[in-house]
């Protein structure tokens, strides 16, 4: 099948292309805002400082923690232990090492003991003389 054109005196109806004018400046402006916006948000993000607590810092915060009022587990004293020598760095106390001392037959049981009272007065005045 051969396609039917139509003579050109068809087309004298249709009306002709005008011209448009577009003003492109609010376009501008609000992408020149993003962009801004963007870059000011990176350029915080990247210079905000992230304070990062050292390991000393995280013991203690862990000492503070502990709940030596309800009953006292092995794996509460083996945290106490060993946040106490983080917090400590090497350095000897002879606070501590009694207090350790006190501790090791408890840390030897299968189940829970109940600890002296004695002992649970002496580690919470040791973590509250901590800083």
């Amino acid at each position: 099948m051969r396609e039917q054109t139509l003579p050109l005196s068809a087309y004298r109806d249709i009306i002709p292309a005008k011209e448009i004018d577009i003003s492109y400046i609010p376009y501008l402006v609000a992408t020149l805002v993003v962009m801004v916006a963007i870059v000011y948000l990176v350029y915080r993000y990247m210079t905000q400082k992230i304070v990062v607590p050292t390991p000393k810092e995280q013991a203690l915060s862990r000492l503070k923690a502990l709940d030596l009022s309800c009953v006292v587990t092995k794996e509460m004293l083996y945290s106490f232990t060993l946040d106490t020598q983080i917090y400590l760095d090497g350095e000897s106390d002879t606070t501590l090492k009694q207090i350790l001392e006190l501790l090791t037959p408890y840390k030897y049981h299968h189940n829970d003991v109940d600890i002296e009272p004695s002992i649970i007065a002496m580690m919470s005045s040791y973590i509250e003389e901590l800083e």
